[in-house]
């Protein structure tokens, strides 16, 4: 039964349709476990806007209930105008009947253009994803859909200011993460597979993808905060039109050969392992940096300030491997297999390798991983 409930999500009040499951077949699609998503969100977009320290306009690109752009209007200070935009009728009555809970209300300018009267502007508009941003400027662009990004990359680089944000969602993990390797490839351009470390490669593949599209619009992507939570990849990225930033951003592209039989990994390409198995090859493949740290430390305290202790705790657990962030984590189940072991303890392990002068973390991406710079033979004997 499907039922149109109100509820409150951070500072903000809005309906929301909800049904015995979560499904895209609800009339408006909403998802309680983005919440998460949506807090991260604005807490990453306040911290871009202090640094940018300009007013800025959002497009909220794939807006459903409006759930994320109206929150981005209510709990984000320096906002100056702000569009949401969704090509179903029934988000756009929905929108609207969200708006009026704040005492927004719109007037049509156009065909499916609607706009208030009150600052921070807000326009609502009924079309396709890709003519909007095709059509149009902003500082900050959110692409956040059920499934895949991919169709609406180019058009978000087109529409994003060359100083500005990209927030974007991946929620089909499955191809990214080694599932299906042929649909991966047929979206994102690069073949995944299933490895010990899926999850930064599935992450490592999204953000490959974004950085090769705005390659051909003459705009850097760099990566200042990517997470792994649940079942989706949340990457945040600021965009610049340098061309030294493009090129160090390529200079961090690397094929990487992976080993099944040992969990060996190379950032070159090589066909057989040091163990004599056949490896798998994928890439070229981005193996830079995955956050900023300067970003990610104000963020911890944005996330803080507002009271947003889940996401905290990610971020903190974050800046933890930030240090390690280009050396690919282990999963310490996957090796105990190998060394026909019982895994020790994540901070037995790390204590050993640090007393052995190696660096080594804990990763958000897998609760059994482990980062470190300790060579592979070293890690196994480790254990």
């Amino acid at each position: 039964m499907v039922v149109l409930e109100k509820i409150k999500e951070g500072q903000t009040e809005v309906y929301v349709y909800k049904g015995d499951k979560i499904s895209s077949e609800l009339p408006v699609f909403y998802n309680p476990i983005m919440k998460f998503n949506r807090n991260i969100s604005v807490a990453c977009i306040s911290v871009f806007q202090k640094n940018f320290k300009k007013e800025i306009t959002i497009c909220d690109a794939l807006s459903a209930s409006g759930i994320a752009g109206i929150r981005y209007l209510k709990e984000i200070k320096g906002v100056k105008e702000i569009w949401l935009n969704d090509k179903n009728p029934n988000a756009i009555e929905l929108i609207k009947k969200n708006l009026s809970l704040h005492n927004i209300y719109l007037t049509e300018i156009e065909k499916n253009v609607w706009e208030s009267s009150k600052f921070p502007k807000v326009i609502v508009t009924k079309k396709d994803a890709n003519v909007l941003l095709s059509e149009n400027v902003f500082t900050v662009v959110d692409i956040d859909p059920f499934g895949s990004p991919a169709p609406f990359l180019d058009s978000a680089f087109r529409s994003c200011y060359w100083k500005g944000f990209l927030c974007i969602t991946a929620t089909d993990t499955a191809p990214l993460c080694g599932t299906y390797p042929k649909a991966c490839f047929r979206k994102y351009g690069i073949k995944s597979f299933r490895c010990d470390f899926e999850k930064e490669l599935g992450a490592r593949i999204l953000v490959s993808s974004i950085i090769l599209t705005g390659t051909k619009y003459e705009k850097a992507f760099i990566p200042v905060f990517t997470v792994y939570y649940k079942h989706f990849f949340r990457v945040f990225g600021k965009l610049s039109p340098k061309e030294s930033e493009i090129s160090k951003l390529l200079d961090k592209f690397n094929y990487i050969s992976y080993c099944a039989h040992c969990g060996r990994r190379y950032l070159e390409i090589k066909t057989h392992c040091k163990c004599g198995k056949k490896t798998q090859i994928t890439g070229a493949l981005y193996t830079g940096e995955l956050w900023d740290k300067k970003f990610v430390e104000e963020l911890k305290n944005e996330l803080e300030e507002r009271g947003f202790n889940e996401e905290k705790t990610i971020v903190e657990k974050i800046l933890e491997e930030i240090e390690l962030q280009r050396e690919f984590y282990y999963n310490t189940h996957f090796l105990s297999k190998i060394t026909k072991k019982a895994p020790p303890s994540l901070d037995k392990l790390i204590s050993t390798l640090n007393s052995l002068g190696y660096k080594a973390s804990r990763t958000h991406f897998d609760a059994k991983g482990i980062r470190t710079n300790a060579e592979y033979e070293l890690l196994i004997k480790s254990f």
